[in-house]
């Protein structure tokens, strides 16, 4: 059973060479009952950090497992909690003060949906954390597990499926703190787009070429206007930019997957 001095749920983590923001992410959550970490062999300092602050006394439980993709780790991860109404959060994520009070304030009544959305907000390169007024991503990332578990059939971008529509908690944020150098993004583009590619053709669905023209503009226009990252100044630009050339490598990697050939 819970401590009665901390809040009724468990917090879940992956990770792997996290050592530049597992500590913030973990001590954002530092109040829930238990927070389970599973690790898939860091190199870095990662799994000390992780080991200091449980010395500290922080209700860490360090699991290690080599790497099955990533729904299926973060099902497992979500396997070992104790409690019944769970938080995921990436390694280089950390909740806001609002929404910690936000979930105390949840739990300590009767929740009237089985899982809730968050607001992350994203960390824009040359910016900062984006501007207030900028269309915020709505993730459901509180849930029952009672109800809820992830989808195994995803490869990049997993998500929850949910018995029942989720409610939304309005009140405070889940920080994105991707500090990356432009380098480390390029390479993260590279990774992130070709196991979108091999998540649409195990689906067995077909590439448009035409995709090729329009993505990149059809994501552009939606992150720098509808989204309103206009507001966050150069880096808002560079970011919706970054968010078109990442459509354009997906349907690029797509459309060429077949023609490919298998010694090239």
């Amino acid at each position: 059973m819970p401590s009665s001095n901390r809040i009724p749920a468990s917090a879940f983590v992956i990770c792997r060479d996290a050592e530049a923001t597992i500590e913030r992410c973990i001590r954002s959550v530092a109040a829930f009952d238990e927070i389970v970490v599973v690790d898939s062999g860091s190199t870095d300092e990662t799994c000390e950090i992780i080991a200091r602050l449980e010395a500290e006394g922080l209700p860490v439980r360090l699991l290690r497992r080599d790497w099955p993709g990533y729904a299926a780790q973060k099902q497992y991860a979500l396997d070992q909690c104790r409690n019944d109404w769970c938080l995921s959060l990436d390694a280089d994520e950390e909740i806001d003060e609002a929404l910690g009070e936000a979930i105390v304030g949840l739990l300590k009544g009767t929740p009237e949906c089985s899982g809730y959305n968050l607001l992350r907000r994203e960390w824009v390169a040359g910016y900062g954390h984006a501007h207030p007024w900028v269309a915020h991503t709505r993730i459901l990332r509180l849930f029952d597990r009672r109800k809820g578990v992830f989808d195994l059939s995803q490869t990049i971008h997993e998500s929850v499926i949910l018995k029942e529509t989720p409610g939304l908690l309005k009140s405070g944020y889940i920080l994105h703190n991707a500090w990356m150098t432009p380098e480390r993004h390029a390479e993260k583009q590279i990774v992130y787009s070709s196991l979108k590619v091999r998540q649409r053709l195990a689906r067995g669905k077909k590439a448009m070429p035409i995709k090729m023209a329009t993505s990149p503009l059809e994501y552009f226009l939606r992150s720098y206007l509808l989204r309103r990252y206009f507001l966050c100044g150069w880096g808002g630009l560079a970011s919706s930019l970054l968010d078109g050339s990442y459509a354009f490598q997906t349907e690029w990697k797509h459309w060429l997957a077949p023609r490919t050939d298998p010694e090239g």
